[in-house]
């Protein structure tokens, strides 16, 4: 299953949940709260170096980094 790491403000996250909506691709959604800091932790940065949303991770665990 693929998991949006998304913040529900973002437009450019807001593109990827409607390409995935209008394609019919399930995801899982997880919510990073980037005021609080949890965009630059060392497990987000491991996916997106930048420290920005969105990220799709993909099922063999890379991640697919900005819209």
């Amino acid at each position: 299953m693929l998991t949006l790491y998304d913040y529900l403000p973002s437009q450019n996250a807001w593109k990827v949940r409607v390409l995935l909506g209008l394609l019919g691709i399930t995801y899982e959604t997880r919510i990073v709260s980037i005021f609080e800091g949890e965009s630059r932790t060392e497990a987000f940065l491991k996916l997106n170096p930048a420290g920005a949303v969105p990220v799709l991770a993909v099922e063999n665990g890379q991640a697919i980094a900005e819209s």
